[in-house]
């Protein structure tokens, strides 16, 4: 008996592993001045109808913000990144709203959204 709670337990905390969405943060440049960098937040999967996204360029190169920071991402939603917290915030214009707190501003930090 104990052991079909056990499976149950671990069914169900895959299920809600599943359904987070990863997000991470990467050095982009604009292409026409490949001496600038920026830091651009990317969404991987689905985020509330935001599929495999990226924001718009912060102001300087991941691990170089500070302060806090909101553009826009998949036309219709926001991201707030606390870069001396590392919190990310999302919310979009149906009310959508998930936040995580990335592992490190350096490139490549990610977080889970559930």
């Amino acid at each position: 008996m104990h052991s079909t709670w056990y499976t149950f337990g671990a069914l169900l905390a895959l299920a809600q592993l599943s359904s987070a969405v990863r997000v991470h943060i990467e050095n982009t440049q604009p292409p026409a001045n490949k001496y600038v960098t920026h830091c651009t937040l990317i969404v991987d999967g689905d985020l509330y109808g935001c599929v495999d996204g990226s924001s718009e360029p912060f102001d300087k190169g991941c691990g170089g913000n500070s302060g806090v920071a909101t553009h826009t991402i998949c036309d219709s939603a926001a991201v707030v990144i606390d870069w001396d917290t590392l919190k990310v915030t999302f919310d979009n214009n149906a009310g959508d709203h998930s936040e995580c707190t990335l592992d490190t501003d350096q490139p490549g930090g990610e977080c889970d959204m559930p």
